[in-house]
């Protein structure tokens, strides 16, 4: 609607020189980067295999340092660079190991950028129920913690609010108010800054919403 032009590619993200060719194509200035790959492990370290580590660690690692590299010379044009993290690289309860520490890079990837002057922001995101890689699959490990799924929708209208300011590393996520305190939130309680409104919809259970800041 705003006359943007959209280019499809297909390429990994994980592979330097394929992310140098894509940024050589454009004669137009940069704008803004997303980096929202990632590869989830399974929940117990003791089950994850190493070939399984490897692809956790090069889609959140390789590819937020490679878009980095190509792109920090861009100072005057760009204006967003963000990195989509995970509530994991908060939290050892939620487990999945490889992807925790995949995570917990981009947190720091974001705060590098910051103390250099380069735009950054690291989004940490709880259980995202709709779309993505935790779309369609057992959610129930989630709940029994207290996590409830957040809409797309829901996502990106405080995705948006928190690209209006400068921030470090911000974690959005749902929690049901139905299920007793677990170590989770004790673990959370010490970034916890405020409280925020979600929308609720009609039958759904009652929620108390929460974003927490590092």
């Amino acid at each position: 609607k705003q006359g943007a032009e959209i280019f499809v590619r297909n390429l990994s993200v994980v592979i330097k020189v394929e992310i140098t060719c894509l940024f050589g194509e454009f004669s137009q200035e940069l704008r803004g980067v997303f980096h929202c790959a990632g590869v989830v492990s399974k929940l117990l370290f003791s089950q994850v295999t190493p070939e399984e580590v490897r692809a956790a660690i090069r889609a959140k690692v390789y590819g937020a340092l490679f878009l980095h590299e190509a792109t920090r010379d861009q100072v005057k044009s760009l204006r967003v660079f963000v990195l989509a993290s995970s509530l994991s690289a908060l939290s050892p309860s939620i487990g999945q190991g490889p992807y925790a520490a995949g995570n917990s890079f981009l947190n720091c990837l974001a705060q590098y950028r910051r103390d250099a002057g380069l735009p950054a922001h690291s989004l940490c995101f709880g259980l995202v129920s709709d779309v993505g890689m935790m779309a369609g699959q057992d959610q129930h490990l989630f709940e029994k913690t207290g996590i409830v799924g957040m809409k797309i929708g829901e996502i990106l209208y405080y995705t948006n609010s928190i690209l209006c300011n400068d921030s470090p590393p911000v974690l959005i996520i749902a929690r049901s108010t139905r299920v007793p305190s677990t170590p989770l939130w004790s673990e959370l309680s010490i970034i916890q800054s405020s409280d925020i409104l979600l929308p609720q919809s009609p039958g759904a259970p009652q929620l108390s919403p929460v974003l927490l800041t590092s």
